[in-house]
């Protein structure tokens, strides 16, 4: 297929996103009502009140700063890292909106479309990635008048490493790996004395390899947990025990390993941020609030993995029934597993607040069960996209939170 008479490239290149970017705006805000997204969004932009505007974006930019100025390879490595498992969850969260759904898989049969396939991914990418890359921003405002250009290239090579990585990731391609040990080595090389040009060409040939070799590399099928970590039924113990225990197969599927994955990637951050916040240059009301406020993704992750486990016990309803389970039981044994869920998930948030409130972070455990338990009815039995709700407990949990922790 040939482009229509008086269609460009450029033309058809911008059509073709503008298609896209509407697709992932109406998935993305969908996705938004039923889960945790706009919650992060808004910690990622909204800015400290007691800290100066100034004084904001140098604390935002010190870990590019950081990374382009080498020195300490433990500390680039792991902050790179983290990079990494922080965009792999972003692609994990929202993996359909950002490959285009069905009707994008039908235009990549055109030819004409799919020579432009992969531009118009990098290039949403970019756009949808804006949020996790304001630490790149903050350096290219703060560098422009003050740094020298090799630095602001590099940055801006590092900060292209994250699209390029997400779109293999979404395609599957092996070839995200070969971009990712490329940036970890380029990372390295920066340690090194005038190791900027060195680094910038190995980043040049590690994304020239993983575009070449994306097609030609063979597919991950994508891990699966092994029979022996899931739990088994078992016939002498309570209707409770077993229903707990087809909850945890539940969760545990196989489709759902990207997700815990990408929440693994979350959790180091948390704990990362935890330790270097002092050094980055938060101060102690500042970071106290950030901490507190990392544990509202868990909090409607875990709430919104009611909607999952109601879906997969729709068709055993009419049998459960039958057995004298009733939905209260059903929703009993939700509860327990969900809870349990949420105090591991927000261990390294309680983890992180020791260095801010000592031992009163505990005590966010009770108060996150007790929001987790008003959240669950909405996905039972109400419409989980209603936000009034959902936003009236969340606010409620951070006030009470807040309070706990002044104390």
């Amino acid at each position: 297929m040939n482009n229509a008479p008086g269609i460009s490239s450029l033309r058809l290149l911008l059509q073709l996103l503008d298609w896209r970017l509407r697709f992932y705006a109406n998935s993305t805000l969908k996705l938004v009502n039923r889960r945790w997204q706009i919650l992060l969004l808004m910690l990622l932009t909204l800015s400290p009140a007691s800290m100066p505007l100034a004084a904001q974006i140098q604390a935002v930019a010190a870990p590019v700063r950081q990374i382009v100025a080498g020195g300490n390879a433990i500390y680039s490595l792991n902050i790179w890292m983290i990079g990494l498992l922080l965009m792999s969850a972003w692609v994990a969260v929202q993996t359909e909106a950002l490959l285009g759904g069905p009707a994008w898989r039908y235009m990549r049969t055109l030819p004409a479309v799919n020579k432009l396939a992969t531009a118009v991914d990098l290039v949403l990418l970019l756009i949808a990635d804006l949020p996790l890359l304001l630490p790149f921003l903050a350096y290219a405002i703060s560098a422009a008048l003050s740094d020298r250009a090799e630095n602001i290239v590099l940055a801006s090579a590092l900060a292209l490493q994250w699209p390029l990585y997400q779109h293999l990731l979404l395609h599957r391609s092996t070839a995200a790996l070969i971009v990712a040990a490329a940036s970890l080595a380029a990372i390295m090389i920066l340690c090194r004395e005038d190791g900027q040009l060195l680094a910038i060409g190995q980043i040049a040939a590690g994304s020239i390899a993983g575009l070449t070799l994306n097609k030609r590399l063979p597919l991950w099928a994508g891990l699966k947990p092994p029979k022996s970590w899931l739990p088994t039924l078992n016939p002498r113990q309570r209707p409770l025990a077993n229903l707990m225990r087809i909850n945890l197969r539940t969760l545990m599927h196989g489709s759902r390993w990207p997700k815990w994955a990408a929440t693994a990637g979350y959790a180091g951050t948390v704990v990362w941020f935890g330790g270097v916040w002092r050094e980055v240059g938060f101060q102690t009301q500042v970071a106290a609030a950030l901490l507190i406020a990392s544990l509202l993704p868990p909090l409607f992750q875990i709430a919104g993995l009611q909607t999952c486990l109601r879906t997969g016990r729709q068709p055993l309803l009419p049998m459960l029934a039958s057995l004298g389970l009733s939905r209260r039981t059903l929703l009993i044994a939700d509860m327990l597993v969900l809870e349990t869920g949420f105090c591991l998930l927000a261990a390294p948030s309680v983890i992180a607040l020791f260095s801010v409130a000592a031992w009163r972070g505990v005590l966010l455990l009770p108060l996150g069960c007790i929001s987790l338990t008003l959240l669950l009815p909405l996905y039972a039995h109400g419409n989980p996209s209603r936000l009034r709700p959902k936003l009236s407990i969340a606010v409620t949990f951070l006030l009470a939170a807040w309070s706990v922790i002044q104390t």
